[in-house]
């Protein structure tokens, strides 16, 4: 497997499914997991002069922070299957998510017995 690669919310919601990871399958491994890496690319993005993170907790629905404001959505999996992702953001402020995802979902996948 070459690994996915995510350049839109819909590259990451087409990701999910083809995983089955939904609001109903998703368990606190994969959240945490989730959780770190977009944490992580959040804070190697220096946007909002280095204080864009995640906020503490890790749930079915994150949110995150900076220093104008708070808990704004990040990822949330919804019971009507939709998942949404960071849709207050920019192109740009989007981007450390996406990547997030991304790292997320491929070591999920190189570090289970998930086949794709």
């Amino acid at each position: 497997m070459n690994g996915f690669y995510i350049k839109s919310r819909d590259d990451a919601r087409d990701m999910f499914d083809e995983l089955n990871i939904t609001e109903e399958t998703v368990d606190d491994k994969f959240l945490g997991i989730l959780w770190n890496c977009i944490n992580q690319k959040m804070q190697e993005s220096f946007l909002y002069q280095g204080s864009y993170k995640m906020v503490i907790g890790v749930s079915k629905f994150m949110t995150c922070e900076t220093y104008l404001w708070y808990d704004r959505e990040v990822i949330s999996f919804n019971s009507d299957g939709f998942i949404g992702i960071a849709g207050w953001a920019d192109e740009q402020n989007v981007i450390p998510i996406l990547k997030g995802i991304e790292i997320a979902l491929n070591d999920w996948v190189e570090n289970s017995e998930v086949t794709v």
